[in-house]
């Protein structure tokens, strides 16, 4: 009897043992669950759920700049009846006519609460084309890209505000057509936003004094099918961004030169986690000055 009620008292603590050991299996499981979910929740979660963009699943539709800009040659200097974007077109086209054009872009993005410091610097020296971009912040990156029958880009490191160190070495060389398709646009083509008819949700156009002032809110969708691929290429994101606001406020002279681009951005980016971010920038035109095209690392002044 002792012997039983011993076998039986050892196998109710068996019993025990495995249906505690069954449930501290279960409570693990829920620990790592809940902690995983916790901690990566927002980065597993908004990755998985978030909106996806394809450029090139978008189809967009361009305006006929040189027939535009006939237009404008053969209008005597009345701009009634042409559109806003349509002027905004006109000053980037012009831009493009001279042989020396010096580009300065400074500007802000805020992700996370967190500001980065950009910066841009663009020349085009008759059939030569440089930029150097720089952003600065938690996450740092910059390149210098010369263009002339082909495209070399040169990633930089040791990188500063205005300043960074590249090696010869590090370049990667594309044929002019592998680099559009791989980075969104040519150095030569005068703006990554794609700015048409199709692509333009808002417009307006006003004077003051011997300047115009466009304002154009763009198709977060469709204008930036280029942008994407540079932003992608630039800062080494996993995919691309989703675009949600694009406005973009022209300043041109009396004769539609391109004075400055004020551009405000809101887009969503996935590096390190998933980013809200909203971005400012101003680009400063700078004509028939002569800029030579910089050795890889000779500084710029911005």
């Amino acid at each position: 009897m002792i012997y039983a009620a011993m076998k039986k008292v050892k196998s109710f603590f068996s019993y025990i043992g495995k249906t505690l050991a069954h449930h501290w299996v279960i409570v693990l499981v829920t620990i790592i669950a809940t902690a995983g979910a916790a901690v990566g929740g927002v980065l597993i979660g908004s990755s998985v759920f978030r909106q996806t963009y394809d450029p090139n699943a978008v189809n967009v539709v361009e305006d006929d700049i040189e027939a535009l800009y006939k237009r404008y040659q053969e209008c005597g200097g009345d701009y009634s009846s042409f559109e806003p974007y349509e002027l905004a077109n006109i000053g980037l086209h012009k831009a493009t006519l001279h042989d020396s054009l010096r580009i300065v872009s400074k500007g802000d993005v805020v992700a996370a609460g967190v500001s980065q410091t950009v910066r841009g610097y663009s020349i085009k020296n008759n059939d030569s084309y440089f930029m150097e971009n720089i952003s600065k912040g938690l996450i740092s990156c910059s390149w210098r890209i010369y263009q002339t029958s082909s495209v070399k880009t040169y990633p930089g490191h040791d990188i500063d505000v205005e300043t960074a160190k590249y090696d010869e070495g590090s370049a990667t060389e594309y044929s002019l057509d592998d680099y559009a398709s791989t980075w969104g646009k040519l150095l030569s083509r005068p703006n990554i936003y794609i700015i048409s008819e199709d692509t333009v949700l808002e417009k307006s156009v006003s004077q003051e004094g011997c300047e115009y002032h466009v304002d154009l809110n763009l198709d977060p969708n469709k204008a930036v099918v280029n942008y994407v691929k540079q932003m992608k290429m630039v800062s080494g994101l996993s995919d691309y961004p989703v675009f949600y606001k694009v406005n973009l406020k022209f300043t041109l002279d009396s004769e539609l030169n391109l004075k400055k681009i004020n551009t405000t951005e809101q887009y969503e980016v996935n590096k390190l986690g998933v980013h809200l971010s909203d971005g400012t920038l101003e680009d400063i035109y700078y004509y028939d000055e002569a800029t030579p095209i910089p050795e890889l690392n000779t500084p710029v002044v911005y």
